[in-house]
């Protein structure tokens, strides 16, 4: 059996971060922060998730994936801004994220 090619995966990679980006932010009054779904997306664990991402797409040395690089930071800083519990559950991964 024929296995697809490893760029099936990241098809809708980009759609899920700009899913998780929406997440974070309010529909209404010019995409405020919404803190509902920060909190959201920290009980969901999704900043683990994307991290893990972007430790695995860290290791391809290919400039394909920079969007995808784009927009994990974009989330990751959406998650963040003014949310102090949230800044807390990420610099357990300052070290990587610095890098």
């Amino acid at each position: 059996m024929d296995l697809p090619s490893e760029d099936i995966y990241f098809i809708n990679i980009p759609d899920s971060l700009k899913a998780l980006k929406k997440l974070c932010k309010a529909i209404r009054n010019n995409s405020r922060i919404n803190k509902e779904s920060q909190r959201l997306s920290r009980n969901l664990s999704a900043h683990t998730q994307v991290i893990a991402f972007l430790k695995f797409i860290s290791e391809i040395k290919d400039n394909s994936v920079d969007h995808l690089h784009k927009a994990a930071h974009t989330f990751l800083q959406d998650f963040c801004e003014g949310n102090t519990l949230n800044q807390q559950q990420l610099s357990q991964d300052l070290d990587f994220l610095m890098v």
